[in-house]
């Protein structure tokens, strides 16, 4: 079976991460293409952590969840933290390097691509 592209997006409740994975999911379906979103909201909803976990593929997608993200897109430094579990070493992580404070939950060399 033809692997799904995972891919898990993570900030503030207020940036726009759930927006993004819809728009995603949808430009996706109207390419013909399958895509399962999932959205996680932190206990605060506004303000709280956000996670959208997202899956796009050429076949029928088989679970909901995975262990660890194609592509990882960090927007906050609670979502760093909240979202290292996700990254392996094909992980490609995408986060804002101004953000402060979050190096002991960055990947190290080799535990990801780094952007």
């Amino acid at each position: 079976m033809p692997k799904a592209t995972k891919i898990c997006l993570a900030g503030e409740g207020g940036q726009g991460v759930q927006s993004v994975a819809e728009i995603l999911a949808a430009a996706a379906n109207d390419e013909g293409r399958e895509a399962l979103y999932i959205p996680n909201f932190g206990v605060e909803q506004r303000g709280g952590v956000s996670i959208a976990y997202l899956q796009i593929a050429d076949q029928p997608i088989g679970a909901p969840k995975f262990d660890t993200a194609d592509i990882l897109i960090a927007l906050s430094d609670r979502s760093v933290h909240r979202c290292k579990q996700y990254v392996s070493p094909e992980t490609v992580y995408v986060y804002d390097s101004s953000i402060e404070g979050v190096e002991d939950a960055l990947p190290k060399e080799g535990e990801a691509k780094k952007y």
